[in-house]
């Protein structure tokens, strides 16, 4: 009998804390092609290599996108950038959200990217976002206040 409620209360705790991943292609696992250049991301999300991702604002230079099957460039875990394995899977995007201006050309600017929710968020109910974060190894500089945007509208680009 002790076996038996175990399992059923198990069960039901399983049931009733189950979440829903609403960001698609959160891994960036699904994608069109291996990476070999530094827009893997892109302004258009047709030309995505990860979809439905794509660069939104920001301006300048690209979104990378970095997998197994890439160039040695854009390879995981070793890249241009140094070395780091992917957390889930055998793909990461990677984005410049902060910049010495006094130590790069004038009109380079940060970089994000985004993609549109499986489904609308609902007022008033909780939801946890998480994501995982490394400095490149061949950066000097890192930012504290990285987070999460979320809009009723979708941010645009500067190129639409």
């Amino acid at each position: 009998m002790k076996f038996t409620i175990t399992i059923i209360l198990g069960l039901f705790c399983t049931l009733s804390w189950a979440q829903v991943n609403l960001v698609p292609n959160g891994s960036f696992e699904d994608i069109e092609g291996c990476p070999d250049d530094p827009f893997g991301i892109a302004v258009v999300p047709a030309s995505s290599l990860v979809q439905p991702w794509r660069k939104v604002g920001g301006g300048g230079g690209g979104v990378q996108y970095f997998n197994s099957c890439g160039t040695t460039d854009f390879s995981v875990p070793d890249n241009y950038t140094g070395s780091q394995d992917a957390i889930d899977g055998v793909g990461y995007a990677s984005s410049i959200i902060w910049l010495n201006q006094d130590l790069l050309p004038s009109g380079v600017i940060p970089n994000f990217f985004g993609t549109t929710l499986i489904e609308p968020l609902v007022l008033g109910k909780a939801y946890t976002v998480s994501f995982c974060l490394s400095l490149m190894d061949s950066l000097w500089y890192a930012s504290k206040n990285i987070g999460v945007h979320f809009s009723v509208d979708q941010p645009e680009s500067d190129y639409e």
